[in-house]
């Protein structure tokens, strides 16, 4: 990233790259219900936190790999946070396909 801002080239290739990264969580995002009712620019805000969030778990890794989190734990954290927002927001009728997607 840092040899980005010395080469336009390469700084182009990696704008182009995380300019694709966030269309793909955008379309991540959509295939959601919940993620359909955020306006567009929230998406795009959303899909750029995520980013985000695994660089930094990239950096992390390569710094020290085995100070990261697990999937597993990293699964659990998103369950419980899904989970109270479910319980700040009230009850609402759902299936149990409309759940896994979540």
């Amino acid at each position: 990233l840092l040899q980005g801002r010395r080469s336009p080239d390469l700084q182009r290739q990696l704008a182009e790259h995380y300019a694709e990264q966030r269309r793909r969580a955008v379309e991540a995002i959509n295939i959601t219900e919940r993620g359909r009712e955020l306006p567009p620019r929230t998406r795009e805000i959303v899909a750029s936190y995520m980013l985000a969030v695994v660089d930094g778990l990239q950096l992390q890794a390569l710094l020290n790999p085995d100070a990261i989190p697990t999937g597993e734990e990293l699964a659990a954290l998103y369950e419980s946070l899904a989970a109270s927002a479910r319980a700040a927001t009230g009850p609402t009728e759902t299936t149990g396909a409309e759940d896994q997607t979540r």
